[in-house]
């Protein structure tokens, strides 16, 4: 595997830039800024000046109500020297990506990138944030009024699945479509859910793809394959989700939305919005801590952990997690027709 070279302020940009030209806000956590944060608050407000909306909030303020998102997915949040529970709690409730102004300390995480403020190289960053400057998008006061959604009324249940090792056997970072091939059961799952009127649903981290190592077309033509083997036999998926951002990712476009990446619960929220999903009473089955983590983060109640070589290794992950957030109940599945 290619070891990711990871340029910070390039990261930044990335980020902020794609963030720009969507309407997006940054929004700064008033606790626990450093004085790196608080330095990078006040460059990015001062270059970015009418091209963005800028907000300094409390955590107070943003867990206040759980059920209102309180931010947008394409807006970024800048998080200080809080507790990995408060970013867990906050990750929850804001669709948005959530930056830690310095270095991660573990992983995976519920933020989606790490900076350390305090080592950033400034004049490089000024430099790239000039060249934003230059471009000639501006704040409207109706992207800004976007931001305020009414919910869709929550209607369907989902069935959310993860890929490798759930749907397909796991051949890492496979662009043979020749190699997939169905896991025992999952036929018979898919059509169970159907015919409880349920959506079923993939969720899939595809990291291969932002590393390079599986094209587009590739992993489409593996998607594929998949479909046809499901559809053989009579069964089927109603949407696919799937994140191929990785930090340092050779693709310059795959940094734009790093918190659908689990264990971040953008693909769910995305499904939900998208389906008018009622995720309090909707399934998930992965064989990944990550897997359960994301959905319990979106909402979703009803967690399993499908064994596999890695079972254990993930159980003890799971009661890592557990000691800080002790919501999260799962059950252990031993094969796909165990439920």
């Amino acid at each position: 595997m290619p070891k990711l070279q990871i340029d910070p302020a390039d990261s930044i940009f990335r980020i902020i830039s794609g963030s720009i030209l969507s309407g997006a806000s940054l929004i700064f956590v008033e606790e626990g800024m450093t004085l790196g944060a608080k330095a990078l608050f006040e460059l990015l407000k001062q270059k970015l000046n009418g091209k963005m909306a800028f907000s300094l909030v409390s955590i107070q303020s943003l867990l206040a109500d759980p059920s209102t998102p309180r931010t947008q997915l394409q807006d970024v949040m800048f998080l200080g020297a809080i507790e990995d529970a408060q970013v867990e709690m906050l990750a929850r409730v804001c669709a948005c990506k959530v930056v830690k102004c310095e270095t991660a300390i573990w992983a995976p995480s519920l933020f989606d990138v790490a900076w350390d403020v305090n080592s950033l190289p400034v004049n490089q960053l000024f430099n790239l944030l000039d060249s934003l400057c230059s471009t000639d998008h501006h704040i409207t006061s109706s992207q800004v009024d976007a931001r305020t959604l009414a919910r869709k009324v929550s209607s369907s249940v989902a069935l959310f699945l993860d890929r490798d090792d759930v749907i397909v056997r796991n051949v890492p970072y496979n662009k043979d479509p020749e190699k997939v091939i169905l896991m025992p059961g999952i036929c018979e799952l898919i059509n169970r859910a159907h015919e409880n009127n349920e959506l079923v649903i993939i969720c899939s981290n595809q990291s291969g793809i932002g590393r390079g190592l599986v094209s587009n077309e590739e992993y489409k033509l593996v998607h594929q394959r998949m479909l046809k083997l499901l559809s053989s036999v009579g069964a089927w998926v109603d949407d696919c989700f799937w994140s191929s951002y990785i930090e340092g990712s050779v693709l310059k476009d795959t940094a734009l939305y790093p918190q659908m990446r689990k264990p971040r619960p953008g693909m769910f929220v995305e499904a939900a919005r998208k389906w008018s999903i009622d995720l309090s009473n909707s399934r998930m089955i992965g064989d990944s801590a990550t897997d359960l983590m994301a959905a319990y983060h979106a909402g979703v109640q009803k967690l399993y952990l499908l064994a596999s070589e890695k079972l254990e290794d993930e159980k003890k992950y799971l009661t890592n997690f557990q000691t800080r957030i002790p919501g999260l109940v799962y059950k252990t599945l031993p094969n796909l027709n165990s439920i």
